[in-house]
């Protein structure tokens, strides 16, 4: 079993630093209401993304199992 688990996240890895390399172009970020302006890889937004949605997951997922489990 961890020998199985190392090899997705090896996978996973090999496919993160593929994405980091074919899409290395930066792009600028504009925070409307403010004046600020973030220039960063396009890479790191995608990346970024995929975690925040991710983690954003296994909070509301944690916060349903808890009140199933309080019943």
């Amino acid at each position: 079993m961890t020998f199985i688990r190392l090899l997705v996240l090896f996978a996973i890895v090999i496919s993160f630093m593929w994405f980091s390399a074919v899409n290395f172009t930066n792009i600028n970020i504009n925070l409307y209401p403010f004046p600020w302006r973030i220039n960063l890889p396009l890479y790191l937004v995608v990346i970024i993304c995929i975690f925040f949605g991710f983690f954003t997951g296994i909070i509301f997922g944690m916060t349903n199992k808890g009140k199933k489990r309080k019943k």
